[in-house]
């Protein structure tokens, strides 16, 4: 699968207009997603918190080209805007931390504010466009509470384009006037996009009375002793393909990013639909390569199922 996914990256469709992927809160390390894509595209990183961030633009880094900036992206450019450094680099945000919302979680402390900074805002759009980056294909975003108002800066037909949307909203009230998950959900509703993934992250419900009477070890290790209760989502969206892609460098893409996403079923539509509309051999391998996958995994299901009737019977025997 791997040479097939570098044997399409190195077409000449998508050799001249390379993947774009970009990532708004980047703090911490890219993707690990993006490592095949990497040799073969365009990445551009931002994040206005530089403790845990180096700024550079490079093509020694693994990318063909790698754009890290020091910025502050917002739904629309001003001159200063106001952001709050907190203890955990990575929960630094635009918003202003709601104090008293976070006060029953175990992981407050995270959220305190120790800085107080004023930065330029940029336009996503704008930022781009000076980069000379036309469009987004693969979008991931964590800004702390502004997910998809920067995300609905960039316009329908901007939108409509990117095939793989990685948000991380919240659930419960971190920030004073964040776009949580049901707002999210609610604006991709009605666009061409499905939930490909959704993994559900929180914190521990403890007031800090609660939290100081328990041992020193007790505190350290209180996620393992009550239960999370969800605080955050990892929610990915995948571009449904509903609307016939106007090249062949889209449908190769969709069909590379549905299968690093493991949504083979969706990738085997996007490869069928290709051999249709532009009668490129290519397709016909991804077509059987994603067939393939799903085959492989036969025996671990037949493996599972045996595994799980043997249990059963098991105990049938265990009762006489």
């Amino acid at each position: 699968m791997r040479k097939l996914i570098t044997r399409i990256l190195r077409t000449d469709v998508v050799a001249e207009d390379p993947p774009v992927c970009v990532d708004i809160g980047a703090s911490g390390a890219l993707p690990a997603e993006w490592r095949l894509l990497a040799p073969h595209s365009i990445c551009v990183a931002f994040d206005p918190d530089t403790r845990e961030f180096r700024v550079d633009d490079s093509s020694s880094s693994g990318w063909r080209r790698l754009v890290k900036l020091n910025r502050l992206v917002a739904e629309k450019p001003v001159d200063a805007a106001a952001f709050f450094l907190t203890k955990s680099p990575f929960c630094s945000s635009s918003l202003r931390p709601d104090t008293a919302a976070l006060a029953p979680w175990a992981f407050r402390e995270l959220f305190e504010v120790q800085r107080t900074v004023s930065l330029p805002a940029v336009s996503l759009s704008d930022t781009l466009t000076e980069l000379g980056v036309r469009r987004i294909d693969w979008y991931k975003s964590d800004t702390q509470g502004i997910d998809l108002r920067v995300f609905a800066s960039l316009g329908s037909d901007a939108i409509d384009q990117v095939i793989v949307a990685d948000f991380e909203p919240g659930i419960i009230d971190a920030y004073q006037g964040e776009d949580k998950l049901f707002a999210l959900m609610r604006f991709m509703a009605s666009r061409p996009f499905f939930v490909s993934d959704m993994r559900i992250w929180g914190s521990q419900r403890i007031e800090a009375a609660g939290l100081h009477s328990l041992g020193a070890l007790q505190r350290r290790f209180v996620a393992a002793i009550l239960k999370m209760s969800p605080g955050w989502s990892e929610v990915t969206y995948l571009n449904d393909f509903s609307a016939p892609p106007d090249s062949r460098r889209k449908s190769y893409l969709g069909w590379v990013f549905s299968t690093i996403k493991q949504q083979d079923g969706h990738a085997l539509a996007i490869a069928e639909r290709g051999l249709c509309m532009f009668g490129d051999p290519l397709f016909e391998a991804c077509r059987r390569a994603s067939l393939a996958q799903m085959r492989a995994r036969y025996p671990r299901l037949a493996l599972h199922v045996l595994g799980r009737a043997l249990a059963k019977v098991v105990r049938h025997l265990r009762r006489w």
